[in-house]
């Protein structure tokens, strides 16, 4: 497995597989590959396929089998949720593409794409990405450590709109974001619109310093994992997350989760959802996933017993103690 910085100097040198898996933790990274690939190999709008919820291996092959038109190569672009460990493969397309890879046409680049949604998720034992590396796709993961790629964002995007960052806002905002680009990009944003760029005015506006794990909470949750919980709790706290902020961002998701359940059951897509809640559309379109975890009545529930703990800890304060009660009640 390879890294995205990797595939990038790969494609500086002309050389890839034109057979590759890309598995991130965000949509930016996979945008901006797909991007350099086109620039790098110069393929017109009109030779790339984009394939979204296939059912058959027969599409596949139809679009890959295309020749380009007035070009060397084509991009076929397939998205590929069955990729994610949890997911079931219904239709049996991880098969089907594993016999498939080797007969790829060389004026083809096959790329399939999916997200990886659990940050925890140890993606070197992935069994699913491991069979199609071993069958000779190029596999491509985001690595646990993505400083590089958070400063190389913070740095074009406040040459982009000229932003006024000091180095140490820089390093604060480097060293303290999460791998998903896209959390990023919103907050990076916000700052367009602020006077001062000081480390306290970041901190005010940051929610991706804490989203990523606000999302993996309410997951561990909703699979009853207490200890994963306890793990994301240590890291809000660490973090200097107080009780009651940390009870503040659960409450805002249960809720957000619960509104998401409606919207579903009223078939409101998730771009009009993410609208009417002023969230980024990303944000919409994981809350909806997620929501699809939870029944109403737990939700309700989970969102009863938040508020009864935040009368209880404004009134008597709170400790990282009936923090930890108060997942007891929810697990």
């Amino acid at each position: 497995m390879i890294n995205f910085q990797e595939l990038r100097n790969q494609l500086r040198m002309n050389r890839w597989k034109n057979a590759m898996i890309l598995y991130s933790v965000d949509y930016y990274s996979i945008k901006t590959i797909i991007e350099q690939f086109k620039n790098y190999i110069e393929i017109p709008e009109l030779n790339i396929s984009y394939l979204n919820d296939i059912d058959n291996m027969k599409q596949i092959v139809n679009a890959c089998e295309t020749l380009p038109f007035m070009s060397k190569r084509r991009l076929v672009l397939l998205k590929s949720d069955f990729l994610e460990p949890s997911s079931k493969d219904k239709n049996n397309l991880l098969k089907d593409i594993s016999k498939y890879i080797s007969d790829v046409p060389i004026t083809t680049i096959l790329i399939l794409y999916s997200f990886q949604k659990d940050k925890r998720e140890n993606v070197s034992k992935n069994k699913k990405l491991l069979k199609l590396e071993r069958i000779g796709a190029s596999v491509v993961v985001s690595p646990k450590n993505n400083s590089y790629a958070v400063r190389t964002l913070v740095q074009d995007f406040s040459r982009k709109y000229n932003l006024k960052l000091s180095k140490d806002a820089e390093n604060f905002i480097t060293s303290n974001s999460s791998n998903n680009l896209d959390f990023l990009i919103n907050d990076l944003s916000k700052l367009r619109f602020m006077d001062e760029l000081s480390i306290e005015n970041i901190k005010k506006v940051f929610s991706s310093l804490n989203d990523q794990d606000i999302f993996d909470f309410t997951e561990a949750i909703s699979n009853k994992d207490r200890l994963t919980s306890l793990e994301i709790l240590n890291s809000l706290t660490r973090k200097g997350e107080t009780p009651i902020g940390i009870l503040f961002m659960l409450i805002r998701q249960f809720k957000l989760l619960f509104y998401a359940k409606i919207s579903i059951e009223k078939n409101v897509n998730s771009e009009e959802f993410a609208k009417k809640n002023k969230l980024h559309p990303y944000f919409g379109k994981i809350i909806y996933s997620q929501s699809k975890n939870f029944t109403l009545n737990e939700l309700q529930s989970y969102l009863s017993i938040c508020i009864k703990s935040e009368i209880k800890f404004k009134t008597t304060g709170a400790s990282k103690v009936d923090l930890e009660m108060l997942l007891a009640l929810l697990i």
